[in-house]
């Protein structure tokens, strides 16, 4: 297989009835052999990373290469509630099937640079965490990181130091994004919501203070709600004309999220996330999303794709309440 695969049409049907589900929207796309049209009201794209490389090369569990698979069929009946006209596209799938991970990313930014460009909103699916180093340099390459915010709601940083020769991992993606806009003398801007402090070591955040990076732990968004982030999601909000918001979903207990790459006893749940995608869609600057470390393997019950695929599809409902135009 190469490093692209076009998405099948027969996977997008599902409960027959009246009314906007997912499937009945959803036209799949060839990125390779097809132009993607420009987008003409609201317009959202499905790309999915077939990847967990990343996790193996962070000693995760793998397994994660076949999340973009089990969010799809997640998605398939759910509902939507607008008189609002919109599409879906499927863009397909990246793969990672021979170990480089970074060829596979670039590949990742290459398509998402295409999504952007066309006026859709990009809803890239993971994979490993490792798909957010691929998703910034999309975003990077279509000329929208200027004054980029980053949220990532995760347990971990994500800030550990690249591996031999300079290599890349699930667990390293922001501090690649920090140094490559070092290099261009750009402000790193990044909020991480839901950091567990059992799963990162101090020299983590050490660096995330070195980096001036804020960060809320998963006790405290526990024990205080939404409340005890809305002054760090402000101050970002201000800061940025753009944001990037990725979902790692080994956040979530894993009670509601057990399968994923790093499963959290203490983390957060569900409702936590539901007024910040209300917060940020509403501010008008959401620009992408991801959901990564989608690991179907230890899915029990299907709960994790499930939620991953409800956040999605709130999201999406979200914009057509009155967000993105």
């Amino acid at each position: 297989m190469g490093l692209y695969k076009k998405g099948d049409q027969k996977n997008w049907s599902g409960r027959q009835d009246e009314g906007d589900r997912f499937y009945k929207k959803v036209t799949v796309i060839d990125m390779e052999n097809e132009v993607l049209p420009k987008s003409e009201n609201k317009s959202f794209a499905l790309l999915g990373f077939c990847c967990d490389e990343g996790v193996r090369r962070n000693l995760g569990r793998v397994g994660a290469k076949e999340g973009p698979h089990s969010l799809r069929k997640a998605l398939v009946n759910k509902s939507f509630h607008t008189n609002e006209s919109f599409n879906i596209y499927d863009c397909g799938d990246v793969y990672c099937d021979d170990g480089d991970l970074e060829k596979s990313q670039e590949k990742l930014a290459k398509l998402t640079s295409k999504i952007i460009e066309a006026g859709h909103f990009p809803l890239i699916l993971g994979g490993g965490h490792a798909v957010a180093y691929g998703h910034y340099k999309g975003i990077e390459k279509a000329g929208k990181e200027n004054k980029l915010g980053i949220i990532n709601i995760d347990a971990h940083f994500d800030l550990r130091p690249l591996l031999e020769g300079g290599k890349g991992s699930s667990g390293t993606p922001f501090l690649q994004v920090a140094k490559d806009r070092e290099k261009k003398g750009q402000d790193f801007s990044y909020l991480c919501l839901g950091v567990q402090e059992s799963a990162n070591t101090s020299p983590l955040f050490e660096t995330a203070k070195e980096l001036g990076a804020p960060y809320i732990l998963a006790s405290t968004i526990l024990s205080k709600g939404q409340v005890s982030y809305h002054e760090s999601l402000k101050k970002i909000l201000g800061q940025s004309e753009g944001i990037y918001l990725t979902l790692c979903l080994d956040a979530f207990s894993f009670s509601v999220a057990p399968g994923v790459s790093a499963p959290s006893p203490f983390g957060i749940m569900p409702f936590h996330v539901l007024d910040l995608l209300e917060i940020l869609i509403s501010s008008g600057k959401l620009l992408s999303f991801d959901v990564a470390e989608m690991a179907p393997r230890f899915d029990e019950g299907g709960k994790t794709a499930s939620l991953g695929a409800e956040v999605v599809s709130r999201l999406i409902q979200g914009f057509l309440d009155g967000g993105r135009k």
